[in-house]
């Protein structure tokens, strides 16, 4: 997994007092993205102009790693500023994995991020931020590890480690703020759309987004326009 962080700040911030000063952030996280991948970094077959712009016009860090090699953990460690090994969460919550009632009374954890660690989004949401989740989540399916129990206003993502993206015969379905739906659009573009959606209606206060794009993890389903440029 790879992630950028980036703040989107006013110009008058400069002359704002520091301590009251709350600039928005916009935190993409990449699932499976290879350090290659990118133009920024020399891939000449891998278009990605908006990424390298983002290099060019901001800050490019070229010693960052995540702090695990697993999406679950991966997510946990960036979202908590923790390493994951501190509070033994180092595997992926595998897909519908549920604890019974008899395991939950001899001690057994539910499969999440332990509720015990805080997240970005609770201290920012303490601040005065409104937040919100959009993409993959992983992190866990009880309720008590939801985005929504977790710091975050609004969701609109999966709860799993994985999804489909192409509507169709195995069309995405995803939730927003507690409700499922069906995604119409191919997903990658439906999670930049809500991402676009949240920054403008939330522009007028100090906002927290977390876009956790699934994409480029499998399954390998392009739209049909992205696979003609490959059609050779």
């Amino acid at each position: 997994a790879l992630g950028g962080l980036f703040g989107c700040a006013p110009d008058e911030a400069a002359s704002a007092d520091v301590e009251s000063y709350q600039p928005n952030i916009v935190l993409i996280f990449v699932d499976d993205l290879g350090y290659a991948d990118l133009g920024v970094h020399g891939s000449d077959e891998i278009l990605t102009p908006n990424i390298d712009r983002l290099a060019r016009e901001g800050v490019l860090l070229t010693q960052g790693y995540v702090s695990a090699p697993q999406c679950s953990p991966a997510r946990a460690g960036i979202l908590t500023g923790r390493s994951q090994s501190r509070f033994g969460f180092e595997m992926n919550v595998p897909p519908g994995y549920s604890v019974s009632a008899q395991e939950l009374l001899a001690g057994k954890p539910l499969p999440g991020m332990p509720t015990s660690e805080v997240t970005i989004a609770q201290r920012l949401k303490a601040a005065g931020y409104v937040t919100g989740a959009v993409g993959k989540w992983h992190l866990g399916e009880e309720e008590e590890f939801h985005p929504m129990s977790r710091g975050f206003d609004e969701f609109y993502g999966f709860l799993r480690g994985g999804s489909n993206y192409l509507p169709g015969r195995r069309t995405p379905v995803v939730e927003r703020d507690g409700t499922r739906e069906v995604c119409r659009e191919y997903l990658t573009d439906s999670f930049s759309h809500e991402a676009a959606s949240f920054i403008e209606r939330h522009h007028e206060e100090p906002f927290f987004l977390y876009l956790a794009y699934n994409c480029p993890h499998t399954p390998m389903e392009a739209k049909p326009e992205d696979l003609q440029r490959f059609s050779g």
